[in-house]
C-alpha cells in the first residue's frame, strides 16, 4: 500500500480525502461493475458512510468532475439523470497510461538535464569570469532578442540580423516549411540570395516534406541554376512527421526562429542571449542535412 501511494504521488495523481470518500460511496453504490449510479443512490450512499451527515452538493459535483476529468469514473449522460460508474479495470487503464504518461515526461526531463550538466561541464570558469566582468563593466553589452509580426517586419530582421556584412564562406542555414509567400514576392527575395552566392556565401535549405511541394521544386530548380554556375548552394529533403526547429541561421552566431505562423511571427534569438536554443537548433539542422536527400537525386 505505501509503495502504491509513492506511485500516485509520482504520477500527480494524490486524491484528497472527499474525492476518495466520493469514489468509494460510487463503487458500494454498484451492484455490479457495470451499473451506473445516479446522483440522488451516490449521495444516500455517502450520507450512509458520513454518518447521516449531508455533504454539500456542489462539493460532490466538484470531485465527480475530478475524477471524471482523471479518467476513474465514466459519466453517462445519455438521460436527464447522469449515471455514474467505475471500477477495477477502469482504473487500472488510467493507471496505465498514466503511468506511461509520466515516464514519458520524466525522460524528457531527464534529457535536458543531462544537457544542463553537459553545458555546466563542459564550460570553463575563466571564460564564465571573464564574461561577468564584461557584463558588470559594460565593456561588452548582450545582445538581446528580437520580436517581429508580418512578413514585412521579418525581412528586416532577416537583413539586419542574417544577411548583413556577411563575409566569404560565411553560411546560412535555413528551413522552408514556414515560408508562405505568394510566387510574385520570391522574386526579390531570390535576388537578395544571388547576391549573397555572388559574394561567396554559402546557402543550406532543408524541407522536412510538409511545405508547399510546388514551391519546393521550384525553388530546386533555381539552386540547381546555381550550383552549375560553381555557387556554394544546397538544398535537400529530410521526411519527418514529427515538428522541429523552423529557423534562418547566421554560422552559429544565432537564429531567427519562426514562433508562430498564424499570425506569422519570429523572434531573433543572438546564441549570447539562448545559447542552448541555438545550438541544438542548428545541430538539429545538420544532423537533418546530412541525411537528407539533395535536390540532384529528388524526382518530381
Amino acid at each position: 500500500m505505501e509503495k502504491s501511494q509513492e506511485v500516485l504521488k509520482a504520477v500527480h495523481l494524490e486524491l484528497n480525502r472527499k474525492d476518495m470518500i466520493v469514489l468509494g460511496a460510487l463503487l458500494k453504490a454498484q451492484n455490479n461493475p457495470d451499473t451506473y449510479v445516479d446522483f440522488k443512490t451516490l449521495r444516500e450512499q455517502l450520507e450512509l458512510d458520513e454518518g447521516g451527515r449531508k455533504g454539500k452538493d456542489s462539493l460532490i459535483y466538484r470531485s465527480l468532475s475530478w475524477l471524471e476529468q482523471t479518467g476513474l469514473i465514466k459519466v453517462d449522460r445519455s438521460e436527464h439523470k447522469h449515471g455514474y460508474n467505475s471500477g477495477v479495470a477502469l482504473m487500472s487503464r488510467v493507471m496505465k497510461r498514466i503511468i506511461k504518461e509520466r515516464i514519458s515526461a520524466l525522460a524528457k526531463d531527464l534529457l535536458l538535464l543531462d544537457k544542463e550538466i553537459q553545458l555546466i561541464s563542459d564550460m570553463d570558469s575563466e571564460v564564465i569570469a571573464a564574461h561577468m566582468v564584461a557584463r558588470a563593466t559594460g565593456a561588452q553589452p548582450l545582445e538581446k532578442p528580437v520580436f517581429a509580426q508580418g512578413w514585412q517586419s521579418i525581412q528586416k530582421i532577416l537583413d539586419t540580423r542574417i544577411y548583413q556584412n556577411l563575409e566569404k564562406n560565411d553560411v546560412i542555414r535555413y528551413t522552408l516549411e514556414w515560408y508562405d509567400q505568394p510566387e510574385e514576392a520570391e522574386e526579390p527575395r531570390a535576388a537578395k540570395l544571388e547576391s549573397l552566392l555572388k559574394r561567396g556565401i554559402e546557402l543550406r535549405g532543408l524541407e522536412h516534406g510538409k511545405g508547399d511541394k510546388k514551391r519546393f521544386h521550384r525553388l530546386a530548380e533555381y539552386y540547381k541554376y546555381y550550383r552549375q554556375m560553381g555557387y556554394k548552394v544546397g538544398l535537400r529533403m529530410r521526411l519527418r512527421e514529427d515538428s522541429t526547429y523552423q529557423f534562418v541561421a547566421r554560422n552559429s552566431e544565432g537564429i531567427v526562429l519562426i514562433v508562430s505562423e498564424s499570425p506569422l511571427s519570429a523572434t531573433w534569438f543572438p546564441r549570447s542571449a539562448n545559447r542552448e536554443l541555438v545550438d541544438d537548433a542548428i545541430q538539429s539542422f545538420d544532423r537533418d542535412y546530412a541525411e537528407g536527400l539533395d535536390i540532384s537525386i529528388l524526382r518530381g
